[in-house]
């Protein structure tokens, strides 16, 4: 998902039954009583991201070097801070003289070491504060806290970062839904010092929920850095469609009609021929 590319040529359903009808019976031939038909939304065929500068063979290179470069994470797995501002001067002295992705990177692996998915509150439905320093303290956060902490020690170090909201196709997602309730989920868009906007995905890039167990199983996902636009688009749709970072944003019923993918498919430059 990140500096990886892939073509992407995804089918268009033609036909839906009445609009009431739930979506696993898209691809049935059963009429309702009034044997009428209407249109699927098309899966969008143009997903091309509106800064085509942004991933130049220089930023590629320095990304992967940042995430295979061993001093950073063994020095990071040492550190032991007792406060953020412990952690900021630990981050500074590290990145210092270095670059922006590095910088960025440095924040991405910390938090994926160290930030544990908090699977009490979420299955509980008992969420706690989600700010930098709450998730800091206890070392659990879900979504909202994650982007968070991730966006407050960027932004402490002078790495420009917001928070993003939107709708994922994560835990609990159904790819027959034909719509979502309410925003599910947050994550980072990073702008770096060549003045170009990147995704991170610190919750997905920390590990991953059991959908059987709901154990949380922590695993470095370095994919979730820097993730492209096009990539990202399949499973992270943003209330603010600018975020979507697309010359032709889509809508929430063009993103459900989108497949549902793993960062694998766009590693192995893999290309869908049929639905």
């Amino acid at each position: 998902m990140g500096c990886d590319q892939t073509k992407i040529r995804p089918s268009v359903a033609s036909i839906h039954q009445n609009s009431n009808i739930e979506r696993k019976s898209v691809f049935s031939y059963n009429f309702d009583e009034h044997h009428t038909l209407s249109i699927l939304p098309e899966v969008p065929s143009d997903l091309s991201p509106i800064d085509k500068d942004a991933f130049t063979t220089m930023v590629c290179q320095q990304r992967q070097q940042a995430i295979d470069n061993l001093t950073y994470r063994k020095t990071i797995d040492k550190w032991q801070p007792s406060s953020i501002e412990a952690l900021v001067n630990s981050i500074q002295e590290l990145s210092a003289n270095k670059n922006k992705i590095d910088q960025a990177w440095i924040i991405f692996y910390w938090i994926s070491e160290n930030i544990s998915y908090d699977t009490d509150a979420f299955f509980s439905n008992q969420i706690g504060t989600q700010n930098a320093i709450s998730v800091f303290q206890n070392r659990k956060a879900v979504c909202d806290g994650y982007s968070s902490l991730y966006a407050e020690l960027c932004n402490r170090i002078e790495v420009q970062c917001f928070k993003v909201n939107g709708y994922a196709k994560g835990f609990g997602f159904d790819p027959r839904q034909i719509n979502f309730d309410q925003t599910n989920h947050a994550w980072n868009i990073i702008i770096l010092d060549n003045n170009h906007s990147y995704f991170v995905e610190p919750t997905w890039g920390s590990g991953y929920v059991d959908k059987t167990t709901h154990k949380y199983t922590k695993k470095l996902v370095s994919d979730y850095f820097l993730c492209r636009p096009e990539h990202m688009i399949y499973k992270h749709l943003p209330t603010d469609s600018d975020y979507q970072l697309l010359t032709h944003p889509i809508t929430i019923e063009q993103y459900l009609m989108l497949p549902y993918v793993y960062p694998t498919f766009f590693t192995y430059d893999l290309q869908i021929v049929s639905p």
